[in-house]
């Protein structure tokens, strides 16, 4: 994975985060957003080296 692809990938889930949080509490509330940001990336980022941990 190149950078444009993370770079890509964390804008994403920052713009799902943030329409995610709005639609939650009717509001923007901005450090919600970011934790749910950090909680899907790391999501992301785990579950494939947790995969591939397994298959070897």
């Amino acid at each position: 994975m190149n950078l444009k692809d993370h770079v890509t990938e964390i804008v994403i889930t920052f713009i799902i985060a943030f329409v995610y949080t709005w639609i939650d509490s009717g509001e923007i509330e901005i450090l919600k957003t970011l934790l749910i940001t950090i909680i899907f990336l790391a999501m992301f980022y785990a579950i494939p080296k947790i995969t591939n941990r397994k298959r070897k």
